[in-house]
């Protein structure tokens, strides 16, 4: 009776093969979709969009487009939106966006909700802040790794949350969106 009950949990938080699709699939939809949300972020970067959310502190803005746009685009529309979003940056380019594109692709292609699982998305904010604080000291930035983490898990705390306010708004009002992110 219990495996029964966690294979049903199983099946409510992984998407089916029908569901998910081919990994690989690269058709004109998905190229549409890493152009937008590419050129979202490349814009976004260029003219200096950000959002102040603590004293000294700025979201950037692309980051929000980095993690809503690989779940349209896919795997191969992932690493075209983390190449893009970091052309216009002096710093932080593309080995920072791609690998954190290619991961919110992965995520979008095998979970159905995956903020509503709690060690998951635990699990990802966690990989998320630390990637961000390797980078941080590789750049010379911040030069204590846990302050390094720790100041990007406020940003993480502002923009995650709002990617899932986000993203379930489109999946509500979008029957595109419902159809392609699940």
């Amino acid at each position: 009776m219990r495996a029964y009950g966690v294979a049903r949990v199983a099946m409510r938080i992984f998407k089916s093969k029908e569901e998910r699709g081919s990994l690989w699939a690269f058709g004109s939809i998905q190229i549409g979709y890493a152009a937008a949300f590419g050129g979202l972020a490349f814009a976004l970067r260029a003219l200096g969009v950000g959002v102040p959310i603590a004293p000294g502190m700025l979201m950037d803005a692309r980051d929000v487009v980095s993690i809503i746009g690989p779940g349209f685009s896919g795997l191969i529309g992932s690493i075209i939106i983390g190449i893009l979003a970091a052309l216009p940056s002096a710093v932080f380019s593309v080995q920072c966006y791609v690998p954190l594109c290619l991961v919110w692709a992965l995520v979008f292609y095998y979970f159905r909700h995956p903020w509503y699982h709690v060690v998951n998305t635990i699990l990802l904010l966690t990989w998320w802040n630390w990637w961000w604080a390797v980078w941080y000291q590789i750049f010379g930035f911040i030069p204590e790794f846990w302050v390094a983490f720790f100041s990007s898990a406020i940003g993480a705390v502002v923009y995650i949350p709002t990617n899932i306010i986000l993203i379930e708004v489109l999946r509500r009002y979008s029957p595109t969106a419902k159809r392609v992110i699940g």
